[in-house]
């Protein structure tokens, strides 16, 4: 199931969904969504973009991506809304800046007691 997500320009994401009812949901380059999007959204998994860490926050914004601390304002929303957060992998890293995104996702699964790790090449996810 498509969906719209908030970018720079026009994007979408994707629920995917296996006939059992196990759904991961995709976004790739994304910014803050609405809260509406989220009410949408059950998913077991959630792949999403963190570009930068979150000294580039304001960089982050005006280009419409995710930082560490945007990520876990949209996994807060999410919990609101569902009482859940699911695991989490982070795609579409700065490879320059990934050492520093890296201990700030780790910070933020701390923080939310959820499971937020960093994807990479030839990664393989069971839901």
């Amino acid at each position: 199931m498509p969906f719209l997500v908030n970018h720079g320009v026009p994007a979408v994401g994707y629920q995917i969904t296996s006939a059992d009812k196990k759904s991961l949901v995709y976004t790739g380059d994304t910014y803050r969504n609405p809260t509406s999007t989220w009410k949408e959204l059950s998913p077991r998994l959630i792949v999403t973009e963190v570009t930068v860490p979150d000294m580039y926050e304001s960089a982050a914004r005006e280009s419409r991506h995710l930082t560490p601390k945007l990520l876990k304002e949209e996994l807060l929303a999410f919990k609101r809304i569902h009482k859940y957060i699911p695991p989490v992998i982070v795609i579409h890293i700065s490879p320059h800046l990934e050492d520093d995104i890296q201990k700030e996702i780790s910070r933020v699964a701390e923080e939310l007691g959820t499971e937020i790790t960093c994807g990479y090449e030839g990664m393989r996810v069971v839901i």
